[in-house]
């Protein structure tokens, strides 16, 4: 069985290049454009990782990682965000991420 990502994301076009560059690696992804549904999907069948933009729609990806931390501190989550300050990279590993990628990003980079 291959090995599943699960996508954190509301730019349509950003889902599809991640999408792409990642099932051409053997990875089943699962896309989600919003951090709440994400966080239910993970705590009822957690994938093998995660990766969160961080301005999504109701709830941000810094305080859904938090919430995730609360109970899976495990799971291997990636950050993927346009914050590329020095400050928002801190914050984005303070808040429990494993790391931190800014866009715009290669697909080589990412699939690494």
């Amino acid at each position: 069985m291959n090995e599943r990502i699960y996508v954190v994301e509301d730019d349509e076009n950003i889902q599809e290049i991640i999408k792409l560059a990642l099932e051409s690696n053997g990875y089943e992804i699962r896309q989600f454009d919003n951090a709440i549904d994400a966080i239910v999907a993970i705590h009822d069948d957690t994938p093998d990782m995660a990766i969160f933009d961080i301005m999504l729609p109701e709830l941000d990806g810094i305080s859904a990682i938090k919430k995730i931390r609360e109970t899976n501190i495990t799971l291997p989550i990636m950050v993927l965000s346009a914050k590329d300050r020095e400050i928002d990279k801190v914050k984005g590993l303070d808040s429990g991420c494993d790391d931190y990628m800014t866009k715009p990003f290669g697909v080589l980079e990412l699939s690494a």
